[in-house]
């Protein structure tokens, strides 16, 4: 049950780090926005902090996962954790920029799979500013990406200089997001200046992809129709919102669009707000309520909305409207970490939303949720959510049957290559592990997409325990196996190796034995202390040297392992041998020789004339 319940939490625990949805992962823990203002939602409830930042909007910051604060960025600039700027992020756009000025969603950030120490930031610039604050210009953005560093600056990170301010595109309007896909890959959202047309770029473990998916979807007309927009993204990641505010009573406009992860298009415009423009929306948790502030032209005032986007048509989307508030100017909603919606209203109140899945005004809208530490100052906008790679669909896994002999020092068990985090069921780490005893043993290995687990299921070999058995002097063993050694005192008796060994002097025998599969045994020693010289006198008539008379080969037939030595009539040795059982005299010149045969101990079994004959 230990083995199953940690395999099964490494299951869950991978699964909840992959599939939360992204509003509530832990690096969107701490929002630093505004001017010097920030918000920390590690505790469980947000609160004030003081930070760096300076801008009106355009932002993004991003913790660790455990959410802790890594960086945040305007857009423009990029503050390290400690509030100081990165050294490398001046000008993150080049020349001839006409103004840092993002739009209220015009930053993101989001990791370079892969490689856990790099981020991509995505930065729109307005290329064209000059009259465009009193009515009478547009912004048209450019699109920009740099990858910060973690692992520069002593672990503070820093701009990567090779891949810095690199354009993407232009001709956007200032809003973008991200979303995670389905495959291991994230798309970064946005959205042409003046034509009803979204732009999807995918990030992939190979980088960016410079071609957009192009989706053509929308109906908003009028002055700067989305070049002034803001998108927002369901945490189910099937839905998304875009508001318009255009330029006066002209332009404005709620949409409502169904979202592909798989494939990063936008289609099935809804246009559920006509004349509504004003901030980002907002979704509720469960993806069932969207919240939009901002001002209709029709009336020409301020108000909160709810809008039911769990219905199923457009007229009944756009008919579920409820007010839930109804404040002097329109600014940002966002959804936290902890599943509430808060709204800014003007630079020193964040409004909140308690209870987003909520209809109407059981939503619990309460003002002023949140005391402003004085000095800080909000503005537009709350900074964009982080978005990691989401794992793909399949699981894989093998289960791999191996055995381990008795007695064995080790088995090797590795799992499959190319993974990290390699995990096993007692909690060690690493990909290789030894193991001695049978039973079942898994390892889980992940990368930032897959989880892989490798289950070997280990079993005993049935090795048959060795018994010698006696005949004599006969030694022999009850059961028959692939290989043999016979060993005397511990030490190996050279030549030893056929399944029957005869004993010619006394001492303690013992035997060695392999079977089919590799296993080894060894027996308990046999002592022998009652061999005599007969013994080995009767081993000795057992010798036979044939043929003899000889022209070539000649053969040795001996109970034992024996030595062969052939030395001439004048005592000169010409051949020897050790665990003799056939040698080769056609070398010598034709006569008598005297062979002797002797065992592995020296002892002298045989002594004859050996004759050489010519052909």
């Amino acid at each position: 049950m230990k083995q199953k319940s940690l395999l099964l939490l490494l299951f869950c625990s991978w699964s909840f780090l992959h599939l939360q949805a992204q509003y509530n992962i832990k690096e969107n823990n701490i929002w630093a926005f505004g001017y010097h203002a920030g918000l920390d939602f590690n505790s469980g409830s947000p609160v004030m902090i003081t930070t760096a930042m300076e801008n009106r909007e355009g932002y993004a910051s991003v913790s660790d996962t455990s959410g802790q604060l890594l960086f945040y960025t305007n857009g423009s600039t990029i503050w390290d954790k400690n509030h100081q700027i990165m050294p490398g992020s001046g000008n993150l756009f080049p020349p001839p920029a006409i103004s840092p000025l993002t739009g209220p969603t015009g930053s993101v950030v989001v990791p370079v799979i892969g490689n856990p120490q790099q981020y991509y930031l995505f930065s729109m610039e307005a290329s064209t500013w000059s009259t465009y604050a009193f009515g009478t210009d547009t912004a048209v953005s450019r699109l920009w990406y740099t990858v910060i560093d973690m692992s520069l600056n002593g672990g503070l990170g820093d701009v990567d200089p090779v891949r810095k301010s690199i354009r993407v595109d232009s001709g956007l309007s200032s809003t973008m997001v991200a979303v995670r896909g389905d495959a291991c890959n994230i798309w970064i959202i946005t959205h042409d200046f003046d034509q009803n047309m979204f732009k999807a770029y995918e990030v992939t473990a190979g980088g960016l992809n410079p071609q957009p998916v192009i989706s053509v979807a929308g109906s908003i007309t009028g002055q700067y129709a989305y070049n002034e927009s803001n998108m927002r993204i369901s945490p189910d990641r099937r839905k998304l919102a875009l508001s318009s505010h255009g330029r006066g009573i002209t332009g404005q406009g709620l949409e409502l669009y169904d979202f592909d992860p798989a494939t990063g298009i936008v289609s099935n415009a809804m246009l559920i707000g006509p004349g509504i423009g004003g901030g980002t929306p907002a979704f509720s948790p469960d993806n069932s309520k969207l919240y939009a502030a901002g001002l209709e032209n029709i009336t020409i005032t301020y108000a909160l909305w709810q809008y039911d986007v769990s219905l199923s048509t457009q007229t009944a989307i756009s008919s579920s409207r409820v007010t839930i508030d109804s404040p002097s100017q329109w600014l940002e909603t966002k959804l936290a970490p902890d599943g509430k919606i808060y709204h800014i209203m003007g630079t020193t109140q964040i409004d909140c939303i308690n209870s987003p899945n909520q209809a109407g005004l059981a939503c619990n809208y309460v003002r002023d949720a949140i005391p402003f530490t004085p000095g800080l100052q909000a503005t537009y906008t709350f900074p964009n959510d982080y978005v990691r790679a989401m794992p793909m669909d399949t699981v894989f896994a093998r289960s791999l049957d191996t055995l381990v002999c008795p007695g064995a020092q080790g088995l090797t068990l590795q799992a499959t290559p190319g993974f990290t985090n390699y995990i096993w069921d007692d909690g060690t780490t690493g990909n290789i592990r030894t193991v001695t005893q049978p039973g079942t043993y898994w390892v889980a290995g992940s990368t930032i997409c897959d989880l892989r687990v490798d289950t070997f299921v280990v079993a005993h070999r049935n090795v048959v325990p060795v018994q010698i058995t006696v005949n004599g002097y006969v030694l022999g063993t009850a059961s028959t196996y692939a290989a043999y050694q016979w060993y005397r005192g511990g030490q190996t008796i050279s030549g030893a190796t056929d399944p029957t060994y005869t004993v010619l002097i006394n001492g303690d025998y013992t035997v060695k034995v392999t079977d089919a599969n590799g296993c080894t045994d060894s027996s308990d020693v046999y002592s022998v202390t009652n061999v005599s010289v007969p013994v080995a006198q009767s081993a000795g008539e057992a010798v036979r040297i044939y043929p003899n008379p000889a022209h070539s080969i000649v053969y040795i037939s001996a109970p034992v392992p024996v030595n062969v030595s052939v030395r001439s009539l004048e005592g000169k040795t010409v051949l020897r041998g050790a665990d003799v059982k056939s040698f080769d005299i056609s070398a010598l010149a034709a006569g008598v020789y005297m062979i002797s045969v002797t065992d592995a101990d020296g002892q002298l079994l045989r002594m004859e004339k050996l004759v050489k004959t010519i052909r």
